[in-house]
């Protein structure tokens, strides 16, 4: 789950296991290439027995405002229920979790992302945050919705566009019949254009669509 932005050099925040529990890494180079790991990893972690990210922290996606690093990440509790976060960063390395957490949940009962929301793009565009992000109902069927938030650059607040998803897997024999999440997003400001480039499985292959 890599994020890379580029700021005076190339940075990467991704996700790495032990044995059981996800976390946060960072790591920079001079090329784009030759990547070295922070020794201070992880630079963000699980959280404490109990809470709703107690088990595993993903990045996602990581922007910026001004000087502040901003970072959209999901995660699962003790009983493997999943939800996205925000937290923010004055370098990078040193990251505060949003005390609103978690900023994007599940859905009600029957709704198409019931079960789990996941791997969050951000984009801004004008003064909205826009996030495309995984989820899953009841059967286990992936697709992708489409949130938003217009609190300017805390990202706490976000509300879902519409009650369903804005892609969905592909018909019986498709090359994305199987599963497909969002990769990233970006918005072509010159042709008024969304551009998203996803992963997406039939039953024994991924590849990435556009």
């Amino acid at each position: 789950y890599p994020s890379v932005l580029y700021d005076d050099e190339y940075k990467m925040w991704y996700t790495g296991y032990d044995d059981w529990t996800a976390a946060v890494g960072w790591a920079t180079p001079a090329d784009g290439v030759s990547w070295q790991k922070y020794p201070g990893n992880p630079v963000l972690s699980a959280g404490s027995a109990g809470s709703w990210d107690s088990q595993h922290v993903h990045v996602s996606s990581v922007i910026t405002e001004g000087s502040t690093y901003h970072m959209w990440y999901w995660a699962s509790d003790d009983s493997h229920n999943t939800a996205i976060g925000h937290a923010t960063s004055p370098d990078g390395i040193n990251w505060t979790k949003d005390p609103a957490n978690p900023v994007l949940t599940t859905g009600p009962s029957g709704s198409w992302d019931s079960k789990d929301v996941r791997d969050p793009s951000v984009v801004r565009v004008g003064t909205t945050f826009e996030m495309w992000y995984e989820g899953r109902d009841e059967d286990n069927t992936p697709a992708i919705g489409h949130a938003v938030s217009t609190n300017g650059p805390s990202g706490a607040v976000w509300e879902k566009d519409g009650a369903d998803a804005v892609l969905e897997l592909g018909k019986e024999g498709a090359w994305d019949e199987f599963w497909l999440g969002p990769g990233s997003v970006v918005y072509d400001g010159g042709a008024s254009t969304y551009r998203m480039w996803y992963t997406g499985c039939d039953a024994t292959l991924c590849s990435i669509g556009y």
